[in-house]
C-alpha cells in the first residue's frame, strides 16, 4: 500500500534537493483519487520509513547517512524561499526595528490625531527600549544559549575532523576593500587553527557562503582561505565549503563535502549562542559531533550582568539573541531540527 502525498517541504542547494515531506497515511484508491486523512509529520532529515507506510518515490541514501527521498523540487516551501523570507522577515521583526517602527508610527498617529493609540505605541516603544537598553535584556535571552554547552569541552581521542560554521569575515567589505574584513567573531577562526594544531591528523572543514540577498561576492570560506594563509596555516589540510548562506545548509553541504564514516568523531566550533541551533541541524541530520562553543558575550552562570553596555552594543546583542530563539523555532516548525532546544 502506498502513499497518495497531500504536499512536500523541500530543501534545496545548488547540488540537489532535500525533500522533507508531510503526507497523510491514506491509500492511494485504484481511481487515484485522493482520500483525505490527518497530516503526519515523518521525523526530521533523514527521513525514515515510518513502518505504517512506503515512500511513493524513490530512496537515496547519503553518504554516511539514512535514507532520503529522492532530489526532486515538488514542496511547497524550498530552501530558496525559506532564505528569502527568513531575511525580509527577520528584517521587520528583529527587536531593535520593531522598537523603531513603534516609536515612529505612535508619532504618525500622534500627528493623525489618533492619541490613543500613538500614545500606546509610543509609551510600548520606549519601554522596550529601556528594557533593552537599560536592563540589558540581551543579555539575559543570550545566556541561556551561550550556557546550553561546556566551554572547553575535554577530547579524550582525537576527532576525525573539525568543523567550523560560518565566521565573522565580512565577505562584501572583503571584496569591495580588496582586504580581508573580520568583524566580532573570530575566536571561531583562533580555535579552530589551535585545535587543528592540537590534533594534526584530524580533517579541517570551514563552511561559509555568502548569506546576503544579492550574493554579489565569494563566500566566507573563500576569504577564510586567504586568512588561513596570512596566518601561516597548512591550508592542505582544510575544505573550503563556500555555498552555504544559513546554518542547515551549513551542515547539509558540509555533511555532503566530508562524507563522514558511521561513528567517526568530529568537533563543530561555532559561537557559543550560535551552537544550540548548530547542534539541533547536525542532530537531524545524522551527524554527531562534539560541540566545541566559542566567542561568549556572557560571563556565564557564575558571572554577573553588565549594566553599562552602550545603546547601540545593548540592542545588536538582543537583535543577535532574538534571532537564534527565532532561528531555533523556525528550524524546528520546519523540519530542519528534531529538538527545539537541544542540549548536552
Amino acid at each position: 500500500m502506498k502513499l497518495h502525498y497531500r504536499f512536500g517541504i523541500e530543501t534545496v542547494h545548488r547540488s540537489g534537493t532535500i525533500v522533507r515531506l508531510q503526507a497523510s497515511h491514506a491509500p492511494m484508491p485504484a481511481s487515484g483519487a485522493f482520500l483525505a486523512a490527518p497530516a503526519v509529520r515523518h521525523s526530521a532529515f533523514p527521513v525514515r520509513d515510518c513502518g505504517r507506510c512506503q515512500f511513493s518515490w524513490p530512496h537515496k541514501r547519503l553518504p554516511g547517512g539514512g535514507p532520503i527521498v529522492g532530489l526532486k523540487e515538488t514542496g511547497l516551501v524550498s530552501a530558496i524561499m525559506f532564505f528569502y523570507l527568513s531575511k525580509v522577515l527577520w528584517g521587520v521583526v528583529q527587536p531593535s526595528n520593531l522598537i523603531a517602527l513603534a516609536l515612529v508610527i505612535g508619532a504618525g498617529f500622534l500627528w493623525a490625531r489618533w492619541r490613543r493609540v500613538g500614545v500606546s505605541l509610543m509609551v510600548l516603544g520606549a519601554a522596550a527600549y529601556v528594557a533593552v537598553v537599560v536592563f540589558s535584556a540581551g543579555q539575559f535571552l543570550i545566556a541561556p544559549l551561550e550556557n546550553r554547552f561546556a566551554v572547553n569541552p575535554v577530547i579524550a581521542s582525537p576527532p576525525d575532523g573539525i568543523l567550523l560554521l560560518g565566521g565573522p569575515i565580512d565577505s562584501q567589505l572583503s571584496r569591495v576593500r580588496d582586504q580581508l574584513a573580520v568583524h566580532d567573531g573570530a575566536e571561531r577562526y583562533i580555535e579552530f587553527v589551535d585545535l587543528l594544531r592540537r590534533f594534526p591528523e584530524a580533517r579541517g572543514v570551514v563552511s561559509g557562503g555568502n548569506p546576503s540577498l544579492t550574493r554579489d561576492s565569494p563566500g566566507q570560506a573563500s576569504h577564510a582561505r586567504t586568512l588561513l594563509e596570512k596566518l601561516g596555516f597548512d591550508i592542505t589540510r582544510v575544505s573550503f565549503e563556500t555555498e552555504a548562506r544559513n546554518t542547515f545548509e551549513n551542515v547539509a553541504l558540509s555533511r555532503k563535502l566530508v562524507r563522514p564514516e558511521p561513528g567517526s568523531r568530529w568537533v563543530v566550533v561555532t559561537s557559543a549562542y550560535h551552537m544550540p541551533r548548530a547542534m539541533a541541524v547536525m542532530r537531524a541530520q545524522g551527524w554527531e559531533a562534539i560541540p566545541y562553543p566559542v566567542d561568549f558575550r556572557t560571563e556565564g552562570p557564575q558571572g554577573r550582568f553588565l549594566f553599562t553596555m552602550g545603546s547601540g552594543e545593548a540592542l545588536e546583542l538582543t537583535d543577535l539573541a532574538a534571532k537564534e530563539w527565532v532561528g531555533l523555532m523556525a528550524y524546528y516548525l520546519t523540519g530542519k531540527s528534531t529538538q527545539l532546544f537541544p542540549g548536552p
